[in-house]
């Protein structure tokens, strides 16, 4: 497996995990009074900011990365196939 894939996994990984913190967030928070809503709505924050935006983003870069390896590799094939048009 490539470097690339393995970091598109991991913070793929990483992705999930925000998602699944924060359901658990709000289950735990949000029966709760207004300083709970006030204490989730900082903690959602927190984690978009500095955890959930930053490893989609590292996801998307990995994803062109892969794509763009995929289309490095199929180009000897695909340049036979357009030849014989």
């Amino acid at each position: 497996m490539s470097t690339v894939l393995a970091l598109h996994f991991g913070f793929a990984t990483i992705w999930l995990g925000c998602v699944v913190t924060e359901a658990l967030f709000e289950r735990a928070l949000l029966a709760g009074d207004r300083s709970a809503h006030l204490t989730l709505a900082d903690l959602h924050v927190r984690v978009d900011k500095f955890i959930e935006v930053p490893a989609i983003l590292v996801v998307l870069m990995t994803a062109c990365g892969c794509g763009v390896t995929q289309l490095r590799l199929a180009r000897p094939f695909t340049s036979c196939w357009f030849r014989d048009w």
